[in-house]
């Protein structure tokens, strides 16, 4: 019986410990963007990222699904399948691609926005 009962206590702890790291989301930060390539008509940019983990298990980041707005409008949408692993407690510095139009590049005068959800 007791066997059974500390069984049943390291069960609910570990649930509970798994359930905790299922409901702590990773804090992704966009930390800047970088012209790759530069076309004729479009550009090629890097969407850098910095994504923490505040749980005390890995957290893995299999897809992530984006948008890239350039002065006030919607410019690139996409997906991006870059399978990561971010170790529990730490950061990860990673990057996104987009392909703009060269009137939506960012630059210094030029106002832009990510958005997105990961899976």
């Amino acid at each position: 019986m007791l066997r059974t009962r500390a069984f049943l206590r390291f069960l609910a702890l570990a649930l509970a410990a798994l359930l905790a790291a299922c409901t702590t989301p990773p804090v992704i930060r966009v930390t800047g963007v970088d012209v790759v390539e530069r076309g004729k008509d479009s550009s090629e940019v890097a969407v850098r990222l910095e994504v923490q983990n505040p749980s005390g298990l890995p957290i893995r980041i299999d897809t992530w699904q984006y948008g890239f707005d350039a002065r006030g409008r919607r410019v690139y949408s996409g997906e991006w399948v870059a399978a990561i692993t971010v170790p529990p407690e730490s950061r990860v510095l990673t990057a996104i691609p987009a392909v703009v139009p060269n009137t939506d590049t960012p630059g210094p005068d030029a106002a832009w926005r990510v958005e997105g959800s990961i899976r």
